[in-house]
């Protein structure tokens, strides 16, 4: 399968981690400023989130963690963007991994505060001590 770049999600549903993602090949990706990344904004996709999550309904796509995985032409490697708060669990790398195709291909984690997430958020997914 061939590694993606494209947006995501992490909800918090019946308490179960789920990862949502609007993605596409690397090969289709718009270049811009020395990146390869997916044409739409998660303000954009937000609609079609709910769709397949109804119980997001009347959220804003802001609340929940959310991030970015772009190639990096220069350094010729994928760059993975997300809130600070999450960067440290793997399970959250691992779920972005297997969401678009990223085995064994040259990656980096990186925070980004654009990404920031509420303490409640924080404590619902990490819980107190997270």
């Amino acid at each position: 399968m061939a590694s993606k770049v494209g947006i995501f999600w992490f909800f918090k549903i019946s308490g179960s981690v789920k990862i949502k993602s609007f993605q596409c090949e690397l090969r289709e990706a718009e270049s811009w400023n020395g990146f390869r990344s997916y044409c739409f904004g998660h303000s954009q996709k937000w609609p079609d989130a709910v769709k397949e999550f109804p119980e997001l309904g009347g959220s804003d796509f802001r609340r929940w963690p959310r991030g970015r995985v772009l190639w990096n032409e220069n350094s010729r490697k994928f760059e993975i963007v997300m809130a600070v708060e999450l960067l440290g669990e793997d399970k959250f790398k691992d779920l972005i991994i297997e969401e678009f195709a990223l085995y064994g291909s040259s990656k980096e984690f990186l925070k980004d505060v654009h990404y920031k997430i509420s303490k409640e958020v924080k404590e619902m997914f990490l819980g107190g001590d997270g």
